[in-house]
């Protein structure tokens, strides 16, 4: 009767429930699919056949098309109810249930149906007691608890106690299942709301209480929570319906029954058992808890010597058993057979019953040594003493952890400590000596103001004592040409007056007399360009360079300061005659290139390493060279040059690799031509 019980209850809770639309709580999925395959498990029970039980789940699957998870499992969970209860196929049970607990080979499936997962590893615990494969039954119990503690709530964890209680009721370890149901009870008492379902566990789980205090020989305390287990069921006797109602109180009292045989007030057991038969001795109610029922009637019967009705009694039981699988019932129905062939003097028929019960007695107890040698609680306490010295060590390890963190961390901070004192030392002999560097820099600065200040004066002496004698020159030239004089004497006297009159300009800017903006002037660049290499040309012959011109014809006029374009171009050409070896060609080209001017001075010389292209570039530059013949270089002209090429909105290139001579571009905007026209 209790192994009906607990498969009843187990099979309610894991009744799929889900809808199709969206993932649901497992509470909401049962309360929409048990009742819908509850008609699946009442025809097997009707029928006895798993083929009933298969079509009804397979018409129902048809009439809601799901691929729900926990409608899968239902299919192996009707087989299983079959083979369980009815052909008494264990290995085949067992193979159904595995297949269901495959569907859950996922963590998310676990933590989606916890209580479905859990439910049937209980039932695979159940499983390998009946296949005495202890090992494994403790192992799948274990997996369950784990589960339920992981997942569940406390009121869905007591699944788990309660079949724990069961299994330890089967190895009559009172005590401990006593401990178990009671547990059991206290978490469903936490259930809200206190639905059907719910009240339904907890009178069953009252039952059970009070079958360990009669086991106990706690006979009021049994009795107690026998009535109690009665009370439970009236609460919710209108949503129970008189079906579940007189399988309860059949199966309540035949439990009391226990008591009054075992207080020897037979007729009180008597009165008790029949009322029980009365209710479950029939189609659709519990015939398995009858039959256990009527053999204990049959012995009430015996200790009576009512043998005729004992006889009967037993024969009936006989045919019952016959068909239902009650392993218990068929010890007990032999006993009870030698029993009444003894008291009824039959020798011959009670050797053979005695014989028959010995042999199934020994096979019995063998079973039940085997099953008390599987001590559930042992192995649960050794599971628990395991994970605590599995949290133990862990901890152990962590303190490890955090001591070794610590050790580095004072290390860390030992060796933080003395970089800081390190960098502080250095730090401040870094500071004195930089103290003493910017003495000596200041210093320095001093004796360069002093040397900078003395470099002026110089040059202004310099262009103060050349001023007049380039006065002078530029003086009588001017004269000498107010008079009528050869006219190959007249270009050599303008080109003296146009240097002269250039040197003059130079002197004043280093006197500081030009200080005031330069003006601009509209002027055309050939006769500039030309001016230049007709004052530059006997520097040409004098190394007998040929010098080329290719000036535009176009007039290319542009908005600038005359003669500092021809101190541009002079230094250019000076440069190119300088650093060319004799007889080595120089070329000046003028032309225009869109809305520009483009000025190119070009040779064949030594040439500027690519690494000293900008430090030619700078005032009193280091990368000065001599020239071919020996002259001196006094690092002003290109820097001369870049300031008065951007002064006038320009930019200049160089172009040179060492050997292969030199080229610079210059480059100046161009008067649009209407202005220039104008």
């Amino acid at each position: 009767m209790i192994r009906y019980l607990l498969c009843c209850w187990i099979l309610a809770l894991l009744l799929p429930a889900c809808r199709d639309e969206m993932p649901r709580s497992e509470k909401v999925i049962r309360a929409r699919w048990e009742p819908i395959f509850r008609p699946a498990y009442r025809v097997i029970e009707r029928d006895r056949r798993l083929e009933s039980g298969l079509r009804v789940y397979d018409s129902i699957l048809l009439a809601h098309p799901t691929e729900n998870l926990f409608v899968r499992a239902a299919r192996f969970d009707v087989e299983h109810f079959y083979h369980y209860f009815f052909s008494g196929n264990y290995n085949a049970s067992t193979r159904v249930i595995d297949s269901a607990i495959a569907l859950f080979d996922t963590y998310e499936k676990k933590r989606a149906y916890p209580r479905t997962y859990s439910g049937y590893l209980m039932i695979r615990g159940e499983l390998a007691f009946r296949l005495k494969k202890f090992e494994d039954a403790n192992a799948y119990y274990i997996q369950a608890k784990n589960t339920v503690e992981q997942f569940l709530d406390t009121c869905e964890q007591s699944i788990y106690y309660y079949n724990i209680g069961m299994a330890l009721y089967r190895q009559k370890s009172f005590d401990e299942s006593l401990h178990n149901f009671k547990d059991a009870y206290a978490r469903q008492a936490t259930c809200m709301p206190q639905s059907t379902p719910v009240a339904l566990q907890q009178q069953e789980i009252q039952g059970n209480i009070g079958l360990c205090y009669v086991h106990l020989k706690k006979y009021d305390s049994a009795l107690y929570h026998f009535r109690r287990e009665l009370e439970v069921a009236e609460s919710f006797r209108d949503s129970l319906g008189p079906v579940s109602m007189d399988i309860i109180h059949g199966v309540a009292l035949g439990n009391m029954a226990k008591i009054f045989v075992a207080r020897s007030q037979l007729d009180s057991a008597e009165r008790l058992f029949r009322r029980s038969l009365t209710l479950n001795n029939r189609h659709g109610r519990d015939l398995i808890d009858a039959q256990l029922v009527s053999l204990q009637l049959a012995g009430v019967f015996g200790r009576q010597r009512r043998y005729p009705e004992m006889h009967r009694l037993l024969d009936s039981t006989r045919a019952a058993l016959d068909t239902l699988n009650i392993p218990e019932g068929e010890g007990e129905w032999h006993r009870l057979t030698y029993v009444y062939y003894d008291s009824t003097g039959q020798q011959l028929e009670e050797l053979a019953a005695l014989k028959d019960y010995m042999n199934l007695r020994d096979s019995l107890d063998k079973e039940q040594r085997s099953l008390e040698k599987a001590d559930i609680t042992r192995q649960l306490r050794n599971h628990e003493q395991d994970l605590q010295i599995g949290l133990l060590r862990k901890d152990n390890q962590i303190k490890k952890i955090w001591l070794g963190a610590a050790i580095v961390a004072v290390m860390c901070a030992l060796g933080f400590m003395a970089l800081i004192w390190l960098f502080f030392s250095r730090n401040r002999r870094n500071l004195a000596e930089q103290k003493e560097l910017n003495e000596q820099i200041g210093r320095q600065k001093a004796a360069l103001e002093r040397a900078n200040l003395e470099k002026d004066r110089i040059l202004n002496v310099v262009a103060h004592d050349l001023r007049s004698p380039i006065g002078v020159t530029a003086y009588v030239a001017d004269q000498l040409l107010l008079e009528d004089v050869d006219p190959s004497l007249g270009a050599q006297l303008q080109m003296i007056r146009d240097a002269s009159s250039q040197a003059l300009t130079l002197t004043n800017e280093l006197l500081g007399l030009k200080e005031q903006k330069l003006a601009f002037h509209t002027c055309a660049l050939q006769p500039l360009v030309q001016g230049v290499v007709d004052m530059l040309a006997f520097k040409a012959r004098e190394k007998q360079q040929p010098l080329a011109v290719a000036l535009d014809s176009e007039p290319l006029m542009v908005v600038a300061q005359a003669e500092r374009i021809q101190r541009v171009v002079s230094n250019l050409l000076t440069n190119a005659i300088k650093f060319s070896p004799a007889g080595s060609p120089v070329e000046i080209r003028l032309r225009r290139e869109g809305a520009e001017a483009v000025i190119e001075v070009s040779d064949k010389g030594i040439g500027i390493p690519v690494e000293r292209h900008e430090a030619v570039f700078e005032r009193f530059t280091t990368a000065r060279r001599k020239g071919t013949a020996g002259e001196h270089s006094y690092g002003l002209g290109l820097s001369i040059v870049r300031d008065i090429v951007e002064e006038h909105q320009g930019t200049l290139h160089l172009q040179s690799e060492p050997g292969a001579g030199t080229t610079f571009l210059v480059r100046l905007p161009l008067l649009p031509k209407d202005d220039a026209a104008a």
